[in-house]
């Protein structure tokens, strides 16, 4: 259930070049990002998760990340905070 403490604090969708390597960086809140027609590979806290067209990677809260494109990727992430605590492990999940 929602709660008015949850918030949305970015949603976007994107194109990344092929190659490209988005710098080690994190945040303050839960991110999901959609690999809608991507391949490469993201890793969160120092452990690398290959990623493919129709899945989706999920971190937590001030977790490390690096993320390569190995082709030109369409892809959809979101950053939220959540009141309650969210039980997911960080990784890439199939979105079947």
């Amino acid at each position: 259930m929602f709660h008015p403490n949850d918030e949305i604090l970015f949603f976007q969708q994107i194109t990344r070049p092929r190659n490209k390597v988005v710098p080690v960086h994190n945040h303050n809140c839960y991110e999901i990002v959609y690999y809608k027609k991507c391949d490469g590979s993201i890793e969160l806290d120092g452990k690398p998760w290959p990623f493919k067209s129709n899945t989706f990677s999920f971190s937590k809260p001030q977790t490390w990340q690096i993320e390569s494109h190995f082709e030109e990727g369409e892809l959809i992430f979101i950053g939220f905070q959540c009141r309650n605590t969210i039980d997911m492990p960080n990784g890439v999940y199939d979105d079947d």
